[in-house]
């Protein structure tokens, strides 16, 4: 009797065997034909069986599930829950020993989420995108770069609280972000050209179309992802998080300039201009021809009602950019801004009737005025329809009694329309 049982269990467990390799050969036929959706079907219902199988059968069902997941055309159309399916049953063969097979799959889902990403960025669907990145990174943690861009993606798409993870996650982990680069100048135009790697620059060097060879560092992304982390954190409020952020990335890079930058802009959203103008002075010392910068410091000197510095710092700004028409149009500004309290020196002198000192005061405004109209002046030649310039070149002419001139910015104005 105990036989009988025996031999009947024997029977039904090759049978259940059976029955498992013949729905993987069903799901490889419905493959072959392209319908996925059977073969997802027939492989689903062997599955919590796999597990007690042999290594060859087990392999064969995992080659089966990772294609019916990705779908076709190497998983264009694939949903994100799809891919990550088939990358875990890629993930499986490596288990197994299927390296070769293992790998292929791997490398199919990953550019499959890569392009899949670029897609919905090319579509405005950055949320979608900035996921499929995360998730592109999740699958090889060495990319570090899919974080990075998933972070980026999160932050065109608005979600901060996303992008502050991931940014925050890189500053965490040290993340750099600066590559190396293979270049070599265009003989016939004379322009660098980035290789995709250094053994498809020597082809083109080979040519004789390229010469000098060179090897190049790009920039730090730290210091921009302290940037950005930095206003996500003043955009949430959270001043205290932004300074922790820059704290961190400090500590390995004390005189990053991007990154001194950025704390200066915390503090300047914090409403402490005195520090952040102190910040920009330290900043400028190491990039001493930075017109951007002096520019930023002559505008919170100003606001902190240091005129002096204002003035040398707007000089700065248009010495190292000598078209930048804001520098000119604040400098005079700054200029003609001690004009209030000459006038209301002027006011009071007239009402004690004191005349004499009330010329010396007219003579001493518009000696502020023959100071700042070379930088309206200048203003005016870069950008000769700015309506604010001709206005106040025209008042000043007045005052000057140069009326020729103002006539011409009067004429000028009814030209623009005002």
């Amino acid at each position: 009797m105990k036989t009988k049982i025996l031999t009947v269990l024997i029977a039904l467990i090759s049978m259940t065997a059976f029955s498992q390799k013949k729905e993987i050969r069903n799901a490889q036929s419905a493959l072959e034909e392209g319908n996925y959706s059977e073969a997802k079907t027939l492989l689903s219902s062997v599955e919590s069986q796999i597990s007690e199988e042999k290594d060859k059968t087990k392999i064969d069902f995992y080659i089966a599930k990772g294609l019916a997941y990705l779908g076709p055309n190497q998983g264009e159309n694939a949903s994100m829950e799809d891919l990550k399916i088939a990358a875990e049953s890629a993930n499986k063969l490596i288990e197994l020993g299927e390296m070769e097979m293992g790998q292929a799959g791997l490398s199919m889902v990953k550019v499959a989420m890569r392009n899949s990403a670029v897609a919905d960025q090319e579509a405005g669907n950055y949320t979608a995108a900035a996921e499929k990145l995360y998730q592109r990174y999740q699958l090889a943690k060495q990319d570090t770069i899919f974080l990075y861009y998933a972070a980026n993606a999160a932050v065109t798409g608005k979600d901060y609280d996303t992008a502050g993870k991931y940014f925050s996650q890189l500053l965490e982990m040290g993340y750099d972000g600066s590559e190396v680069q293979y270049v070599a100048t265009d003989k016939s135009t004379g322009e660098t050209r980035v290789f995709s790697s250094e053994r498809e620059r020597e082809i083109y060097l080979k040519s004789g179309e390229y010469i000098k060879p060179e090897v190049q560092v790009t920039e730090s992304k730290r210091g921009n992802i302290a940037k950005v982390l930095v206003q996500i954190y003043v955009q949430q409020n959270k001043p205290e998080m932004a300074l922790k952020a820059l704290k961190k990335a400090k500590e390995e890079n004390p005189n990053d300039i991007s990154l001194m930058q950025a704390e200066a802009n915390v503090y300047y959203e914090m409403g402490q201009i005195d520090r952040y103008n102190q910040i920009l002075r330290d900043v400028v010392k190491q990039d001493p021809e930075n017109a951007e910068l002096y520019y930023n410091l002559a505008v919170t000197s100003a606001e902190l009602g240091d005129t002096d510095s204002a003035i040398d710092f707007y000089k700065k700004a248009i010495q190292f950019s000598p078209d930048m028409i804001n520098a000119y149009v604040n400098l005079a500004a700054t200029i003609l801004s001690e004009e209030k309290g000459i006038i209301e020196e002027m006011n009071q002198k007239l009402e004690d009737g004191n005349h004499s000192e009330y010329d010396a005061l007219q003579e001493k405004r518009k000696g502020l005025y023959q100071k700042a109209l070379p930088y309206l002046e200048k203003a005016a030649q870069i950008d000769s329809n700015n309506v604010e310039v001709i206005r106040t070149m025209m008042n000043i002419y007045y005052v000057l009694e140069n009326n020729e001139k103002a006539e011409e910015m009067r004429v000028k104005l009814d030209e623009l329309g005002e």
